[in-house]
């Protein structure tokens, strides 16, 4: 089995031409001879130059509910990044604020 993970940048979230490929055999196993073995066919074929990283490992998914509190005049909430101990998070926003004045007796 095996996993494709394309990396971002973490400032910009845009792409960072970089694979992360996490690899396993059907029972969630993989060993570091199978690493290496993925990682020579790997020599011989590259799309487009792009590096890949092989890791070994299985990938388990889990829900995460993000409780975010926000002021006035939030526009976006930018890209959500969890720290890797999963116990803080990160995110970014926009915030518009604008300012209305009255003016009387315009001559």
């Amino acid at each position: 089995m095996a996993t494709a993970f394309e990396i971002v940048n973490p400032g910009s979230g845009l792409p960072a031409a970089a694979v992360e490929l996490v690899i396993s055999d059907q029972n969630g196993n993989s060993s570091q001879a199978m690493i290496q073995g993925v990682t020579d066919n790997l020599l011989t074929y590259r799309a487009a130059g792009i590096p890949v990283f092989v890791s070994g490992g299985q990938i388990q998914y889990e829900q995460v509910v993000y409780d975010l509190d926000f002021q006035a005049g939030i526009d976006t909430v930018g890209r959500v990044m969890m720290s890797s101990d999963e116990k803080a998070y990160v995110y970014s926003y926009v915030r518009t604020l604008s300012d209305l004045y009255l003016v009387q007796a315009l001559n």
